[in-house]
C-alpha cells in the first residue's frame, strides 16, 4: 500500500480495535483509502493528484460522527468515499492539505 519513498503526510483510521479496519492516507503524491474485504484482506484504492477532478464533502462530521468526502478522478463513473475525523479539525486539514496539492498539479 505504502512504497518506501512515499511521505506520509495524514493518516487517519475509520478503525475501533485495529487500523487494518479501514482508513485512509495522504502520501506526498496520492491519496489512498484501504478497507477490508469480508476474509479480511485489505482492498486498497488509490488516486494520484495529477488524476483527481474534484473532492466533494458528502456528509459533515462532527464530535460523534466523522465527516465524509468524495475523491472523483477524471475517469467517468470511479471514484472513492473517504471518512475523516471532525476532532481538532482533522478533516478539515487532510482536505485542505489534498486540496493544495492537487492545485499544484493541475493547470
Amino acid at each position: 500500500m505504502i512504497s518506501k519513498d512515499d511521505n506520509i503526510e495524514y493518516f487517519y483510521s475509520t478503525g475501533f480495535t485495529s487500523i487494518l479496519e479501514g482508513g485512509s492516507v495522504l502520501t506526498d503524491n496520492r491519496v489512498i483509502l484501504y478497507i477490508p474485504d469480508e476474509n479480511q484482506k485489505l482492498d486498497v484504492y488509490e488516486i494520484y493528484f495529477y488524476d483527481v477532478a474534484s473532492v466533494e464533502m458528502i456528509e459533515e462530521g462532527n464530535s460523534m460522527n466523522d465527516s465524509v468526502y468524495k475523491i472523483s478522478p477524471h475517469e467517468p463513473d470511479a471514484w472513492i468515499q473517504i471518512a475523516l475525523s471532525a476532532e481538532n479539525r482533522g478533516d478539515v486539514k487532510f482536505i485542505e492539505a489534498l486540496r493544495s496539492k492537487i492545485s499544484g498539479t493541475n493547470p
